[in-house]
């Protein structure tokens, strides 16, 4: 199977079990079901995505969001997902839960300030999609998050 048809596949998953999505939801799963034509968005492992737009949250030496490449927690699960900067936006890299399961990334995207990204949990063969914005101000990463377990919202916390 594709990386193209496997998140093709997923993504049928997850529109299947979640609650009516918003219009960011629709263009990042029409993306999913196109193999990602577009250049803001790639199905992982390929290059990660281009921002849109110039980062208003810019303020490193280098250009980069200070505080928002690095691992990010999900105190409810444990889950720890990577963020790194890549071509002038940011990609969710990798995904491991508190037991060391590796999560396949499917796609992952920017458009400032917004990150998402889509995993397959491999033990369950449940399906994620994650839509994310950064909590400049509190340090957090405030998600939506659907997918074949259901629904619902999450906060991640840097954990390094």
């Amino acid at each position: 199977m594709t990386a193209a048809s496997h998140a093709r596949d997923a993504m049928r998953n997850v529109m299947r079990h979640t609650k009516p999505l918003n219009i960011q939801h629709l263009a990042f799963g029409a993306c999913l079901l196109s193999a990602c034509a577009s250049a803001s968005v790639r199905v992982a492992p390929s290059a990660a995505p281009q921002s849109r737009r110039p980062l208003s949250m810019q303020d490193g030496v280098d250009g980069t969001v200070v505080g928002f490449p690095g691992l990010w927690r999900d105190q409810d699960t444990g889950a720890e997902a990577t963020v790194e900067a890549s071509g002038g936006g940011f990609a969710v890299t990798s995904v491991i839960d508190d037991d060391g399961e590796v999560y396949v990334v499917m796609a992952t995207s920017w458009e400032d300030p917004r990150l998402r990204w889509a995993i397959h949990v491999p033990s369950t063969g449940y399906d994620v999609a994650y839509d994310c914005r950064h909590d400049v101000a509190q340090g957090l990463l405030r998600c939506d998050w659907a997918g074949t377990a259901g629904h619902g919202e999450v906060t991640f916390h840097r954990s390094d």
